[in-house]
């Protein structure tokens, strides 16, 4: 049986599962994590499902978010030019971009079909267009995403597990290295 000290670790779960599924694209498995994360909540709950807490401190929600996404942005846009090293998937990745802006067909690149996600792809080509096509700018969206994710993950456990849970969860995902490394990257594939 989860006693109470155990909500902490249910928002840390909850924010794996949000980057699992929002940060890297993951697909079913990340949709899968975050299915099942609501699941285990309901089952704790008693099969009451998520609810709103009784005392949520709404006035500590909004400046906790607004901190986390602060926070999140300052790990996430230092240095976009320089760390990590450019991949050649990034180079593929603003090659279809420039491709979908100028309105030309992708060229057909054996082994790397997973990497064209329609969506992923516009909204590289419109970061293009709006700071040009070099890896900083592409990085952006990524970093942008990266940083949603975090105040989105808050979000969702403030109204699952309570404020303090959150505000854990949510600083927890903010500086989680792996989080902040792979939502610094302009790639789509999951």
């Amino acid at each position: 049986m989860i006693m109470a000290r155990g909500r902490p670790a249910l928002a840390v779960g909850l924010a794996f599962a949000a980057q699992a599924a929002f940060a890297r694209g993951a697909g079913w498995l990340g949709t899968t994590a975050l299915a099942g994360c609501a699941l285990a909540l309901h089952g704790i709950r008693g099969g009451r499902g998520p609810t709103l807490p009784s005392r949520v401190p709404g006035a500590r929600v909004l400046p906790a978010a607004v901190a986390l996404l602060a926070a999140s942005l300052a790990v996430r846009m230092v240095r976009l030019d320089a760390v990590p090293p450019v991949l050649w998937d990034e180079a593929v990745q603003a090659y279809d971009a420039r491709c979908v802006d100028a309105g030309l067909p992708l060229a057909p690149l054996p082994g790397i079909h997973y990497h064209r996600g329609p969506g992923w792809t516009r909204m590289l080509a419109l970061a293009g267009r709006a700071t040009g096509f070099a890896i900083p700018g592409l990085r952006r969206v990524s970093a942008l995403s990266g940083a949603a994710t975090v105040v989105l993950t808050f979000l969702a456990a403030v109204r699952w597990l309570g404020w303090a849970p959150a505000l854990f969860g949510g600083a927890v995902l903010a500086a989680l290295p792996w989080h902040a490394h792979l939502s610094r990257l302009a790639l789509g594939n999951g």
